[in-house]
This record gives C-alpha cells, sequence and structure tokens, in this order.
C-alpha cells in the first residue's frame, strides 16, 4: 500500500511559520508513526530544497521535491504510472488533485482524514463470536424491567 501525500497542502503555511521547519515535524512523524511501518509513504514537496538532507528518508518514507513539475503532476504521474490505483491512497485537501487520482482508481483521504487516523487510539479487535447483544440473564431481566418501568411497556 503506498500513500502519497501532498506535502505543501497537508503543511498549513502562514507567514510565521518556518516552512523547512515544517516539512521536517510532517517527515518526522511519518517516520515515527507505527500505523504506517508496514506501508510505503512518499511525500510530494513543490521545488527544490538545497539543505534537504538523504537521512531523512527510511525505509518506509521517502521524501520527493518535484524541480520540472508541480507535486500535484508529480502524483498524477506516480498514480497512472502504478499498476494497481487501487493500492494507492492519496492524502490531500485539494480538490483538483483528488477528482484527478480519483478518476485513475486510486483512493483518497483528506488531511483531517489521515491525521485522525495516525493518532486516535486503535480500535480494540473483539474475539469471533462476540456479540453485544447477548447479555448475561441477570442482566436481561434488569434490562426488561428498565424497560418495563421507563418506556410502560408490558415485557
Amino acid at each position: 500500500m503506498y500513500y502519497l501525500l501532498d506535502g505543501y497542502n497537508i503543511i498549513t503555511i502562514s507567514k510565521k511559520m518556518n516552512m523547512e521547519g515544517e516539512r521536517e515535524k510532517l517527515i518526522m512523524f511519518i517516520k515515527n508513526s507505527e500505523r504506517l511501518f508496514k506501508h510505503m509513504v512518499i511525500i510530494f514537496f513543490d521545488g527544490a530544497d538545497p539543505f534537504f538532507s538523504e537521512n531523512m528518508h527510511s525505509k518506509n518514507c521517502k521524501v520527493i521535491f518535484t524541480v520540472d513539475k508541480s507535486a500535484d503532476d508529480a502524483i498524477v504521474d506516480f498514480v497512472i504510472a502504478n499498476k494497481n490505483p487501487r493500492d494507492i491512497v492519496v492524502v490531500t485537501n485539494d480538490r483538483e488533485l483528488q477528482n484527478k487520482v480519483k478518476a485513475n482508481g486510486c483512493r483518497i483521504e483528506t488531511n483531517e482524514q489521515f491525521y485522525f487516523r495516525l493518532t486516535s487510539p486503535p480500535t480494540k479487535i473483539k474475539p469471533k463470536g462476540f456479540s453485544e447483544k447477548k447479555l448475561p440473564s441477570d442482566a436481561q431481566k434488569i434490562t426488561n424491567e428498565l424497560a418495563r418501568l421507563w418506556l410502560k411497556k408490558k415485557v
């Protein structure tokens, strides 16, 4: 599974922000996310960065600075060149980019969805055969009694 990140779209840029520092924070966040260890993440940034260190790459995270084209175009080219676009998730809030890659068969996540998925607590997997509807007999009696009292139902 590939996650393609529209780097500058993810980073909220304001006049007070240090763009280089924000890029490094994003890269470190992705590299340290346990939920992405089994996936390949590629972060695309527009332009070039003469000070970028190749040490920022890792086994599951690659950073690409696009020089001759926009990051959006590089992402679209990657999707088109891939044999299995359904194995690609593009992370961006850019509607135009979302439409282009979706038309080529890959999945979309907004920046907020991606961040929420990485930062929310993991869901617990319920054991096979578990059903919340199956209550112990005493609990069912209490539930029936409450329904009778509160809802004026005959149980």
